[in-house]
């Protein structure tokens, strides 16, 4: 079992007490408040972060958002109990900065077609070459060691990534680790898209008079998980009907989506 909490930072007692940090604050407070939510979909990805934290042994797992241009900015962020280095504050809040030397940045993946990147696996050059290399300097001198990241991606661009970071000291994340991360990242794109797809949902709206009483008996299944099919079958209807009826819903409540659907029925009780 690594000593998760235990970097170059904590074990010097004149570096162990934790600056305040704007960056590591806010992400953090997103962090906490996604892991309360009462929505799943606003709650799947800060789950998501404590499995990743838990499967790859991490000190630190950090969402982040990618812009037009390219470059990832900070939106989430969880560490592992007992867990502090200040020199995190100045790591992630540089992030842009650092993208043109970032073996594993966001463009770099597009360019490559990759999903998951780290030192030890296929496109990550190999250990020996990223502790050598400018960003596996800056990350050693911030107490950390080579990272892992997952890209996720959204009508074939990448839009988002999960990063995963240990103490500089502990062992590197192996390829067996990296595999499993592979295996998570379809499970993790599916998360963001539970996210998006809460976060793009519109505001709660009395459903009393706006559906009728057929679509409202449709809704009330398709947002408890049931397919299509078995909507059908248990009201007696063919398929296209229930088909015809969720567009109808759709358009009544402004959703787009089963997952929206779904989340304006648990707000409207």
């Amino acid at each position: 079992m690594l000593d998760r909490g235990r970097t170059a930072a904590a074990r010097n007692p004149d570096r162990a007490r934790p600056r305040r940090s704007a960056v590591c604050d806010a992400a953090e407070a997103a962090y906490h408040t996604a892991s309360q939510s009462r929505h799943p979909g606003e709650r799947v990805l800060a789950d998501t972060l404590d499995t990743l934290t838990w499967i790859a042994e991490a000190a630190v797992v950090f969402a982040f958002r990618v812009a037009d241009d390219g470059v990832g900015a900070v939106t989430m962020l969880r560490r592992a109990p007992g867990h502090e280095n200040p020199e995190l504050e100045w790591l992630l809040a540089r992030l842009g900065q650092l993208e043109p030397i970032d073996p594993f940045s966001p463009q770099r993946a597009a360019a490559c077609g990759a999903t998951v990147m780290a030192a030890a696996g296929a496109g990550g050059g190999g250990l020996e070459a990223y502790a050598r290399s400018l960003y596996g300097e800056h990350l050693r001198r911030r107490g950390y060691g080579a990272p892992a990241v997952l890209h996720l991606r959204r009508g074939g661009r990448i839009v988002a990534g999960v990063t995963l970071l240990r103490g500089c000291d502990d062992p590197p994340f192996a390829p067996a680790t990296i595999r499993r991360l592979e295996q998570f990242h379809p499970l993790l794109e599916h998360a963001l898209a539970a996210a998006d797809d809460t976060a793009a949902a519109p505001a709660p709206v009395a459903l009393a008079g706006a559906l009728t009483a057929r679509e409202a008996e449709i809704a009330a299944l398709v947002g408890d998980g049931i397919s299509n099919a078995g909507a059908a079958a248990a009201l007696g209807l063919r398929e296209a009907t229930v088909k015809t009826h969720l567009t109808s819903i759709y358009a009544k409540l402004g959703v787009r989506s089963r997952t929206q659907l779904a989340l304006v029925l648990s707000r409207t009780g």
